[in-house]
């Protein structure tokens, strides 16, 4: 892990400011690499350190950066694995480009791939969403014959829209299954 970042990172969130992450007993406890491993497993940027410092420092405790940076580089190794990759694009998480080149190689299309099932699987929400407003209208007795029919042609148009987008998420987690990313389903 270059250490200049890490510790630009530090000093840029010191300047900033932010929020407490970690409470008195936390804090009291120390365990800083463990702490850091924990960020890096999930996915955390590692100027997190700043706010776990500053949460600490309300509590006369301070931080251990040497433990936080080692706990944070074994974390980390955790994180940048495919089928974590393809996790967090699929919940639409963003990436901060954390991992180190030779890792990032095979995190990226892992990524990639999720948050193309990501983008199919919102587009498959909107379409249910839709299909439940054309049923109701289709229903909706103080509507026009002529609006009843084109809210059935309508219907007809999106659930077939819909079948070819499952199609496509279904087709995305074969992929995802097939390249060992985990149970995808």
């Amino acid at each position: 892990m270059n250490r200049i970042r890490f510790f630009l990172g530090i000093a840029l969130m010191f300047a900033l400011g932010g929020c407490a992450t970690l409470n008195e007993s936390e804090c009291l406890r120390g365990d800083w690499y463990g702490i850091g491993a924990s960020d890096g497993r999930n996915g955390y940027t590692p100027d997190r350190i700043a706010h776990h410092d500053k949460a600490c420092t309300k509590h006369g405790v301070g931080v251990d950066g040497h433990a936080y940076e080692a706990g944070y580089a074994e974390g980390l190794g955790q994180f940048c694995v495919p089928p974590r990759a393809f996790s967090l694009g699929r919940n639409g998480s963003s990436y901060h480009h954390l991992c180190p080149p030779e890792a990032e190689q095979d995190f990226l299309p892992a990524y990639a791939l999720g948050r193309d099932t990501h983008a199919v699987e919102q587009e498959l929400a909107q379409l249910e969403s839709e299909i439940t407003s054309l049923r109701k209208e289709m229903n909706d007795e103080d509507a026009s014959d002529e609006a009843r029919d084109l809210a059935a042609q309508r219907l007809r148009y999106v659930k077939t829209d819909r079948d070819r987008r499952e199609r496509e998420r279904d087709a995305l987690l074969a992929r995802a299954r097939q390249l060992g990313y985990g149970n995808v389903w």
